[in-house]
C-alpha cells in the first residue's frame, strides 16, 4: 500500500445480514438439499480506513491487533488475510470496525455474515469491484476455519437477498445445484435464542462419527432430513403451511436423533406446539442456538413470541413468509 495523505481519506463499507435455514441443515453436507432464508431483521457492518502500523480491529467481541485475535474469531483473519492476497494487497496500515445486531454462534450464520461484510470493505476500500463468484469463494475459505466441513449455505444467504434451495456437490469442493425461490406464504415464522451458544463444528463432528459407527441408520436420518426438505419446497409452491409445519416437525425429530439439538431448543419447540404453533424445530448447527416456529397469524406469533421467553427464549424476531 502506497503511504500518502491520499490514504487517510479511503474508506471502505460493506454490510451483510444473517440466515435461517428452514429445512436441511446438516444433512446438506452430506449432498441432500437445504432450503434457506435471508434473515434480514440482524445485520452485520464492516468499515475499513487508514491507520498506520499493524492491521487493527475493532469489534464487540475483540478489540486489538488483528493477528493476536483470539482463536474463535480466526475466520475473520483469514477473511481479511485472505481477500488482501486476493488484492494483492499489504498486510498493514487498516483499521477495520465490525458492528452487528446479529448474534453470534447461534446457527444465524454470524460467521459467514462477517466475513462477507469485511471481504466488500476490503474491496471497496482498494477500489475494486467484487464478483459473486469471488466473494463466494473468499468467503467460504473463512468458513472452512469456523465450521470445518461447511455446506456453503450460510455464505450464499447471508450475502444475498432471496431465499434459496440449495444442495452440495460431493465430487468436488463447491456447489452443486442452487436455485433462488419465491416463498409467499400466509405465515410467520418465530426465531427464538436461547442464548446458548451453538456448536457446529462439533455437531458435524457428531453426525461424521455417527456415520462411521452406525452407518445404516445414520443415513436413513439424513436421507429423511433431504426428503422433508425436497418435500417443504412443493408445500411452500402449495401454500400449505400445515403441510410445511408438519414437515418442521418430522425434521426436529431427526435432527434430535443424530444428537445435535440441545434441552432447551427442544422444550422451546415442544411449548411452541402446545401454545399454537404449526411446527417447530431447531436451525442451523445446533447444540445450542435458535428454534423456529411457524404460525398462520401474526396475532398468533406475537402471542407464542412473548409465552416462549418465560421458557428459555433469550430474544425473539417474528420474521413473515412473504419472501421474494
Amino acid at each position: 500500500m502506497i503511504e500518502n495523505s491520499e490514504d487517510s481519506d479511503m474508506s471502505g463499507y460493506g454490510q451483510a445480514h444473517g440466515k435461517v435455514i428452514l429445512m436441511g441443515e446438516h444433512s446438506v453436507v452430506y449432498g441432500y438439499p437445504a432450503i434457506a432464508l435471508p434473515f434480514a431483521e440482524a445485520k452485520i457492518e464492516g468499515k475499513v480506513s487508514y491507520e498506520f502500523g499493524e492491521i487493527w480491529l475493532e469489534s464487540d467481541f475483540y478489540t486489538g491487533e488483528l493477528k493476536n485475535a483470539p482463536k474463535e474469531r480466526e475466520h475473520l483473519v483469514c477473511a481479511v488475510y485472505a481477500t488482501l492476497d486476493h488484492l494483492n494487497q499489504e498486510k498493514k496500515n487498516l483499521k477495520i470496525v465490525v458492528t452487528s445486531d446479529l448474534p453470534a454462534s447461534r446457527g444465524l450464520g454470524s460467521s459467514a455474515a462477517v466475513a462477507v461484510a469485511v471481504i466488500r470493505a476490503l474491496f471497496q476500500y482498494f477500489g475494486k469491484e467484487i464478483a459473486d463468484e469471488e466473494l463466494i469463494a473468499l468467503a467460504h475459505q473463512a468458513e472452512q476455519i469456523a465450521h470445518g466441513n461447511p455446506s456453503g449455505i450460510d455464505v450464499l444467504t447471508t450475502a444475498f437477498e432471496q431465499p434459496i434451495w440449495f444442495r452440495k456437490s460431493l465430487e468436488k469442493k463447491g456447489i452443486k445445484e442452487i436455485k433462488p425461490i419465491t416463498i409467499s406464504l400466509p405465515a410467520f415464522l418465530i426465531v427464538a435464542d436461547t442464548e446458548i451458544y451453538g456448536q457446529t463444528k462439533e455437531a458435524v463432528g457428531i453426525i461424521a462419527s455417527k456415520l462411521r459407527q452406525n452407518p445404516e441408520e445414520t443415513e436413513r436420518l439424513l436421507n429423511e432430513l433431504g426428503s422433508f426438505a425436497m418435500a417443504a419446497e412443493k408445500e411452500i409452491e402449495r401454500k400449505d403451511c400445515k403441510a410445511l409445519g408438519e414437515l418442521m416437525n418430522k425434521a426436529h425429530h431427526n435432527l434430535k436423533c443424530l444428537g445435535v439439538s440441545h434441552p432447551v431448543l427442544n422444550h422451546l419447540a415442544e411449548k411452541a406446539l402446545q401454545y399454537g404453533a404449526l411446527g417447530a424445530k431447531m436451525t442451523g448447527g445446533g447444540l445450542g442456538g435458535c428454534m423456529i416456529c411457524l404460525t398462520d397469524t401474526r396475532e398468533t406469533a406475537e402471542m407464542i413470541a412473548q409465552k416462549l421467553k418465560p421458557e428459555g427464549a433469550k430474544n425473539t424476531w417474528i420474521y413473515p413468509l412473504n419472501v421474494k
